[in-house]
């Protein structure tokens, strides 16, 4: 499967008997990077969690094409999706090599080894994302952005046309976060990508979800939904987003948190 369309059709999610998503509904078209974001909890990391099936929701259904989540071996349907994590645990004395050949593992029958396509596969990814240089380094002894530099290394290794990034920016620097997007991005898969960074939002994505209320609340083009009005209302800052025509780049312009506009404002009046 090279072309992979994902849709969440009705997608209900809960935690301990509460709701935290009701009803999601929206499309990340083949090989675009769509940003699903929100305030902190807001279900960002909830909701996609039922398309790589760490979760299971209570109603509605995760689609790849015409594959449905629930309705797939799980082996094969990490064939088809894989997901970088925020924790990922890497348990005991395990190397960086190690972990990225756990990506191998969907595409292994019954009890068979690594094969030298395997081996080959592994090599690359971790050249892809720069951590060969310490390949026979334990995972215990990486700094926060090398384990997140892994962890991509380990989801390519998977060789699926769908990509989950859960705050895959986490623990790096701002080099690394731009490094690493850059190569995401570069990568052509479909890609569900849960951010907190409005501004890498809108410099990498084609399209985001905007989670509030308990669900979807906005969808489409960054530079579309990324408004004034839902920056105060959903993510309280008072901003505004600037399209640079001559560059076709979006630029994030922030005054300050809503509520401190609103009293300067209140204060102003008086």
């Amino acid at each position: 499967m090279n072309a992979a369309q994902v849709h969440f059709d009705g997608v209900s999610m809960d935690i301990a008997a509460r709701r935290i998503i009701s009803a999601a509904q929206f499309t990340a078209e083949s090989g675009t990077i769509v940003g699903v974001l929100g305030r902190n909890g807001s279900g960002k990391s909830t909701l996609l969690r039922a398309l790589y099936r760490a979760a299971t929701p209570v109603e509605g259904e995760a689609w790849v094409n015409d594959r449905a989540a629930s309705a797939t071996r799980p082996r094969h349907w990490a064939q088809v999706v894989a997901v970088m994590g925020q924790e990922m645990a890497e348990e005991g004395p395990i190397t960086v090599r190690e972990t990225v050949a756990l990506g191998r593992t969907p595409h292994h029958r019954g009890f068979g080894g690594d094969t030298a396509e395997d081996r080959r596969i592994v090599a690359e990814a971790m050249l892809r994302v720069g951590v060969s240089e310490f390949a026979d380094r334990r995972m215990s002894s990486l700094s926060g952005g090398e384990k997140q530099r892994v962890r991509l290394a380990r989801a390519l290794a998977q060789q699926t046309p769908v990509l989950v990034l859960d705050e895959p920016t986490n623990h790096l620097d701002a080099s690394h976060r731009y490094e690493l997007l850059d190569l995401v991005r570069a990568l052509g898969k479909t890609t569900l990508l849960a951010i907190h960074d409005l501004e890498l939002a809108l410099r990498y994505c084609d399209s985001v979800v905007v989670l509030a209320g308990g669900g979807v609340a906005h969808v489409g083009p960054p530079t579309e939904v990324l408004e004034t009005r839902v920056l105060r209302e959903v993510f309280d800052i008072d901003a505004y987003v600037h399209v640079d025509a001559a560059t076709d780049s979006a630029f994030l312009h922030i005054h300050g948190a809503a509520g401190r506009s609103r009293l300067a404002r209140t204060k102003g009046t008086t």
